[in-house]
């Protein structure tokens, strides 16, 4: 019996539990009802299952028995499936925030990188600025030391000119003989100032050691040239109208001679004691000159505004070369009486008067 109820349920395809629960409640209901066990079986099946006896309660418990299987079957392979679906989002999320976290060190490397390349790039620039700087340092250091110099040795070289000019013109000073005492002690005294005054000068520019202070240094002389101006053209004037004046004196001494020579002469013409009488003339011109010169310039005084003492100092001039001329001319009056008187002479020698040329510049 068992075995024809097995076979048959097997055959039928019913699950494991329900096979053998028929099999147990099969054989007492098949006990109890004294039908055979095909019959029954077969009455069970052809009612879909709905029981194995007379009232059809076992059927109705191995129907429900099969049903909580399959739900409990499809509930797991639901729970597997929900389990699998976020065993995937799980991974997929971790594989995303990985890949965030890749891009966000890709990102922070690239940031490090491009912070790099701009501290190179500052670095860079900053030392090329500096080179810039020091070139341009070293650029203007270097004009600013030409330009230094090139004032330095330009003053430098004013001042020694001045100083020559004034160291002449004081030797000239000392040795007039027709000046009166009180104005060439004035005209040493005032020309020894400048010339002092020079020296100190040229000490300080050349110990100068920036153009600021050599620029006060220049203002300094500036400032002294119109003493210079005044002092100078004075001395000047003065010292070549003393000269003239000796060369009348000397003059005077030939003119007595060749007076004498004359009188003594047996063969003396009337054209030579026309020279004599132009010699004489012609010196006392000259003479007559170098006095009013030496009136009018002895007056110069710190009053005087600098285009007076141009006008002043040109008219001087005009009469000093007016003087010359005259001397020039009594020379020539000279020699033509001793010729005259069969003595040899040499023309080329000429009298010098001329007054220094004196600028405000120098």
């Amino acid at each position: 019996m068992k075995k024809i109820t097995t076979k048959f349920l097997a055959a039928a395809g019913a699950s494991a539990v329900a096979t053998a629960l028929v099999i147990s409640l099969g054989a007492t209901a098949f006990a109890d009802t004294g039908a055979s066990s095909e019959d029954q079986l077969s009455a069970g099946v052809q009612s879909g299952g709905g029981g194995v006896g007379a009232d059809g309660s076992i059927g109705g418990q191995v129907q429900a028995g099969s049903t909580d299987g399959t739900q409990n079957q499809e509930q797991a392979q639901t729970q597997e499936q929900t389990q699998t679906q976020e065993q995937a989002q799980t991974q997929e999320q971790a594989q995303t925030q990985e890949q965030a976290q890749t891009q966000e060190q890709a990102q922070t490397q690239e940031q490090l990188q491009t912070q790099d390349r701009l501290q190179t790039q500052d670095r860079l620039r900053t030392q090329e600025q500096l080179q810039t700087r020091s070139r341009t340092q070293l650029a203007t250091s270097s004009t600013t030391t030409a330009g230094f110099n090139g004032l330095q040795q330009a003053t430098q070289a004013q001042i020694t000119n001045r100083l020559n000019f004034l160291q002449r013109i004081l030797a000239r000073i000392q040795e007039t003989k027709f000046l009166s005492t009180t104005e060439r002690t004035r005209l040493e005294a005032e020309i020894q100032a400048q010339i002092n005054g020079l020296q100190n000068f040229q000490s300080s520019t050349t110990n100068a050691t920036s153009s600021a202070a050599l620029r006060e240094d220049r203002q300094t002389f500036t400032q002294s040239t119109q003493t210079f101006a005044r002092i100078a053209p004075q001395s000047a004037i003065l010292a070549a109208a003393d000269r003239i004046q000796n060369i009348v004196t000397m003059m005077t001494t030939v003119g007595t001679k060749l007076r004498t020579r004359l009188s003594a002469s047996a063969t003396t013409s009337i054209a030579l004691q026309n020279s004599l009488t132009d010699f004489n003339a012609k010196i006392a011109a000259a003479n007559s000159q170098a006095l009013a010169v030496q009136a009018e310039v002895s007056a110069t005084t710190t009053t005087r505004t600098q285009a007076q003492l141009v006008v002043l100092y040109q008219d001087a001039r005009t009469k000093l070369q007016a003087a010359q001329s005259d001397l020039v001319a009594a020379r020539k009056d000279a020699i033509t009486i001793l010729q005259g008187l069969g003595v040899a002479v040499e023309e080329s020698a000429t009298a010098s008067t001329t007054a220094e040329a004196t600028t405000t510049g120098q």
